[in-house]
């Protein structure tokens, strides 16, 4: 039975009602069709069932019960077909349910977009429907939007809706009852905005507080469930005010996490371009305090012309500054001072102008640079409090401690680590005086000494190097060349030869430690003596033959 929807033939919906007597056990009815499965309705004996709970009508025509019905069991089937108008112009439209009910979802009413492929098939693009929100007798609706994404057939699938409570989903039917806006979907759910201003405006996306309370502010909260699947805020980003005064408005912003279910402020960018961590008042460029209490403190940039750089911690009443450059030379022999026992007139290390390093003094004990050496002046002073035995560098590597400088009250001791626990294949050195004798030493200048050409003795390293090869650094004739790491200018590939500014290679400098020829030295020698005892014994001998000679 088909009829028309309205008070005038001018369809505004068809109707059509089928009737079907079940057998004993059926579950699958055919009706004569329908183009949406969510347009029909679906009673059994007189009471409506629910589309996809108590049925489900998904391939056009046949209405599958969940539970098998009985045999004499009475299921009406109603739908609600589509019609199409052309070049129609209503000033308002109304659809409406054709039975009375006070089911969540039920009410329903709707429009569908159909359109016709290049075969002639109708299809479903898209629908909008209205439903109740609830079950009580009251006008409670929702808004639902469908689009079909190619595999719907003819039902479109759920994309958006809009509650009675006006919280708006997307890509669920339950949106967060706490929060206005809900998109779901595959991760990460994405929202993008775009501008089309040619201005210096900037586009994207603004979020908007009513308010113009100085303090105040608005922003983004990051919102995860906890362990009972409760709301909750894990972050914040935020925009505040600082100053509301129009035409100067001053504004910063603050990056917060959850701390015991309390938001806690962890960083801001106040008006002036400071950047705070852990204070809400930084007081220079960038100001990094301790998050444990209020007293640590690391700043740059400073709030003063005397101020670079300072490592802060305020205790008990004072102010102790570990780093403090002075650019204004308010004390015209400290450049830069560290200090750290809270007595700000103590320096435990003081840069001068003069390039000297103090440490635990103020006064200079003499002329000296600190890596920029100059000259007539020692190169670096190291000053001990005593005249005991001190170690005052240690050289240490993986494998320990390989090497020292010891100073007591007149001398001063280089050492190499040479325990015999370090060594391993102990052998005597034999041969000593033949490899002395391979020795080549010279008498030379130093070309870079042209204005003071005194002659020295030495050795040239790559001739050293073929008796004591440990005595020497580097290999004979070589160039500096580019590495992995370096910064390769264009057309230069590593392993290429490195060139100065007159386009010559840069030598790579061997170098000798003479001190490693002294055990060749030592042995030789020792060799020598052994070769004079000898010849003295037999001098020995041999005057005492003479003495018995003459004697006779």
């Amino acid at each position: 039975m088909s009829g028309y929807i309205g008070p005038i033939p001018v369809p505004q919906g068809i109707q059509n009602k089928e009737s079907f007597t079940a057998t004993a056990a059926q579950t699958t009815f055919n009706t004569n069709g329908y183009t949406d499965g969510a347009f029909i309705s679906v009673y059994l004996n007189g009471v409506r069932l629910v589309n996809g709970t108590d049925y489900t009508a998904t391939n056009g025509s046949d209405v599958v019960l969940a539970s098998a019905a009985n045999t004499g069991d009475v299921l009406d089937f109603e739908s609600f077909n589509s019609f199409s108008l052309a070049s129609q112009q209503f000033e308002n439209i109304t659809t409406k349910n054709p039975t009375h009910e006070d089911t969540d979802g039920g009410r329903e009413s709707a429009i569908s977009f159909q359109g016709e492929q290049s075969g002639g098939e109708i299809s479903t693009l898209a629908a909008i429907q209205a439903s109740h929100d609830g079950t009580a007798d009251d006008q409670k609706g929702d808004l639902i939007f469908k689009t079909n994404d190619g595999s719907d057939n003819n039902a479109p699938t759920e994309a958006m809706r809009i509650q009675s409570d006006q919280k708006i989903g997307i890509g669920t039917d339950t949106p967060d009852p706490d929060y206005t806006f809900t998109v779901s979907g595959a991760i990460p759910a994405t929202i993008t905005t775009t501008s089309t201003a040619t201005t210096a405006t900037y586009g994207g996306l603004a979020v908007k507080r009513e308010t113009n309370t100085n303090g105040n502010g608005t922003g983004i909260a990051f919102v995860l469930e906890d362990a009972g699947d409760v709301s909750t805020e894990y972050s914040y980003i935020g925009g505040l005010i600082e100053s509301n005064t129009a035409g100067s408005e001053d504004g910063g912003m603050i990056l917060a996490t959850t701390l015991n279910n309390t938001r806690t402020e962890r960083m801001r960018i106040d008006s002036s371009g400071n950047v705070g961590i852990n204070t809400s008042s930084p007081l220079s460029t960038l100001q990094v305090r301790d998050s444990g209490s209020s007293n640590g403190s690391f700043r740059v940039g400073g709030n003063g012309a005397a101020l670079g750089l300072e490592l802060r911690y305020d205790q008990s009443g004072y102010t102790t500054s570990i780093i403090q450059a002075n650019p204004t030379y308010t004390n015209s022999n400290q450049l830069l001072k560290i200090r750290c026992d809270g007595d700000l007139n103590t320096d435990q290390l003081v840069l001068t102008g003069g390039n000297a390093v103090l440490m635990g003094t103020s006064t200079v004990q003499g002329q000296g640079h600190s890596f920029t050496f100059g000259s007539g002046y020692p190169q670096y002073n190291i000053v001990s409090g005593a005249t005991s035995s001190l170690q005052v560098v240690q050289f240490r590597n993986p494998n320990g401690k390989i090497g020292t400088i010891v100073m007591d009250g007149s001398n001063t001791a280089y050492n190499t680590s040479s325990d015999y626990r370090l060594k391993e294949n102990v052998e005597t050195l034999s041969g000593a005086i033949t490899r002395v004798k391979a020795l080549k030493p010279k008498r030379f200048s130093w070309i870079a000494d042209e204005e003071d050409s005194a002659t020295v003795d030495g050795f040239l390293a790559h001739e050293a190097a073929t008796v004591v090869p440990e005595a020497v650094t580097g290999t004979k004739d070589e160039v500096e060349v580019w590495a992995d790491g370096d910064e390769l200018p264009d057309g230069v590939s590593v392993g290429d030869n490195k060139l100065d500014d007159d386009g010559n290679t840069i030598p790579e400098i061997q170098g000798i430690d003479q001190s490693k020829i002294v055990p060749l030295l030592t042995a030789a020698l020792q060799e020598a003596i052994a070769k004079i005892e000898t010849l003295e014994s037999e001098n020995t001998a041999i005057k005492a033959r003479l003495d018995a000679l003459e004697a006779e």
